[in-house]
């Protein structure tokens, strides 16, 4: 049974160098999803956070559910699931089709962030653990 949670998180929408010198929250992960936006994740609620932006859109985004995997385990699931090239560096951040859906990666050495949409949360969960089960390929 997979432990996909719903994520703690805060988006930030603001100028690029408002986001290059922002201090994030302590324990926060910070996904740079574009050059002017950023998802901040925690694994319990995310204190306030601050931009030197005026125009700067901050706020509590709910709408993303997640789960650490192994890389092992992740690696097994990518191979079957992503078409695109995955990065050899890490950590690496990558969003795309996965499974024929719109998922975010954070790849550390060790294991793999899996952020979902609310929205296709149990799309996602169902896709993976069919993957999982079906004979190596």
């Amino acid at each position: 049974m997979l432990a996909l949670e719903r994520l703690h998180a805060i988006r930030i929408a603001a100028t690029p160098a408002s986001l290059d010198a922002m201090t994030p929250p302590r324990k926060a992960l910070v996904l740079r999803t574009a050059t002017d936006e950023a998802l901040l994740i925690g694994s319990a609620p995310i204190a306030p956070v601050t931009v030197d932006d005026e125009h700067a859109i901050i706020f509590d985004d709910t709408s993303w559910f997640g789960m650490w995997v192994d890389l092992q385990t992740a690696m097994r699931f990518l191979k079957r699931a992503c078409e695109f090239d995955l990065p050899t560096e890490r950590p690496a951040l990558v969003q795309g089709m996965i499974a024929h859906l719109a998922i975010k990666l954070w790849l550390e050495n060790d294991r793999v962030l899996f952020v979902v949409p609310s929205a296709v949360a149990e799309d996602f969960k169902e896709r993976f653990e069919r993957l999982m089960k079906a004979p190596n390929s």
